[in-house]
């Protein structure tokens, strides 16, 4: 209910201060409780966004602890299998080793046997010769025989000659001449069949040895094949391990790999949440802070700062209060990261009221739709000679995204 006065108006100016001042006053207490209530709900919202923040901050640290175990695993497993891979691999070198070792006894049972081939064959023409000498010795026996035959004949013939009365002493001398004949012969033919005989008998001797030699070579080889091909059997079934052993590891690496990645990730979103809730905690800090400057008194109780160095931290949803001195910066422009621009219209005169124009970056923040769309700021005009407030400059700034309009006017206390 309005008041009525009964003293006389003294002039229309007067009147209208009265009123105005009145109705800046009604004004006030109707943003001020809509701020106070704005605040309040904003705060609630902050606290539950902030739980939810938290639980969903726990979960992130149990994933991230979860692949860190399951990385470990892997890790384990990885070396395990880098162990089983250094092992087939001293066993496949072992095995190549016993290999090149086979190879080289098998190259050296080959030249063996290319000698032992070689000795066989002079034996079958040592074997070939003998029959050719057997032959010949038949040849001589019957030679023999038929000399057999001729002695016998002379005998008789020298028997007939006694008979027919020859001369004794012709008959002894024939009868030794062909018995020496006979006895040179004999002897020739002799020497002859005992070196057919020691022929025969070393190429029999040959033979035997050939014939038990190739059989011992034989299954020498035989074995030496059969150990080459056990050999290579398990060389093949130590190379199929090793291949399905890399193709493991090569999984494993994947999946480590991919722990990784996500462990990254975990960490990355785990620093953007913590960054986020120290952002908002330092707002809300802020807010508070404004919030009880807001509930401060006015008047002498405010504190003479300067714009310049007061609160150097930039708030883009809620600007703080600034003290401005006219006199020190008449003329002049001072920039704030907090400050809005003072006195821009017409209405006001540069020459009693400095200017304060904020920077780039804050210029470009003006265009974030804020949470309030009218912000009030008391900027006291103290004189440099006196400590008493003479009068208060009041800025409504008015930051809807379609109109961004400037209201400026003077508040007489």
């Amino acid at each position: 209910m309005g008041e009525i006065d009964t003293k006389s108006i003294e002039s229309v100016q007067a009147a209208l201060s009265l009123f105005g001042r009145k109705n800046d006053q009604r004004k006030h207490r109707s943003i001020s409780i809509t701020e106070v209530q704005f605040t309040k709900f904003n705060g609630k919202m902050r606290s539950e966004h902030q739980e939810l923040l938290l639980t969903d901050l726990a979960n992130y640290k149990v994933q991230v602890e979860v692949k860190e175990y399951a990385y470990k695993r892997a890790l384990l497993k990885l070396k395990s299998y880098n162990v089983t891979v250094d092992e087939l691999f001293a066993q496949l070198k072992n095995c190549e080793a016993e290999r090149n070792q086979a190879v080289e006894d098998s190259k050296e049972a080959r030249e063996q046997i290319d000698k032992l081939e070689s000795k066989v064959k002079e034996m079958s023409d040592l074997l070939l010769e003998a029959g050719d000498a057997q032959e010949q010795l038949i040849h001589v026996i019957n030679e023999l025989n038929a000399t057999k035959e001729e002695l016998r004949n002379a005998k008789a013939e020298i028997s007939s000659t006694e008979e027919t009365k020859v001369s004794p002493k012709k008959a002894v001398e024939l009868m030794a001449i062909a018995v020496d004949m006979e006895k040179e012969k004999t002897e020739e033919l002799l020497r002859c069949v005992s070196e057919f005989n020691d022929v025969v008998l070393l190429s029999k001797v040959a033979a035997i040895e050939a014939e038990n030699k190739p059989s011992c070579t034989i299954i020498a080889s035989c074995y030496i094949t059969l150990d080459y091909y056990d050999t290579g059997y398990k060389l093949h079934g130590l190379k199929t391990d090793l291949v399905a052993a890399e193709f493991e590891i090569r999984e494993l690496k994947s999946v480590a790999k991919n722990a990784v990645n996500r462990v990254e990730q975990a960490e990355k979103a785990k620093t953007a949440v913590e960054a986020q809730l120290r952002k908002w905690r330092e707002q809300k800090q802020k807010r508070r802070e404004a919030a009880a400057e807001e509930s401060a008194p006015k008047g002498s109780n405010l504190p003479k700062t300067n714009v310049a160095t007061y609160n150097k931290t930039h708030t883009p949803y809620q600007y703080r209060l600034a003290f401005v001195h006219p006199r020190s910066y008449r003329g002049s422009r001072a920039y704030s990261k907090e400050a809005l621009v003072l006195a821009p219209s017409n209405s006001l005169k540069r020459k009693e009221y400095g200017t304060v124009i904020p920077p780039p970056a804050v210029q470009k923040n003006w265009g974030i739709p804020f949470l309030y769309k009218s912000i009030l700021m008391f900027i006291p005009n103290i004189p440099a000679t006196t400590t008493k407030p003479l009068t208060t400059r009041v800025a409504v700034v008015n930051m809807t995204p379609i109109c961004k309009r400037w209201f400026c006017f003077i508040a007489q206390r």
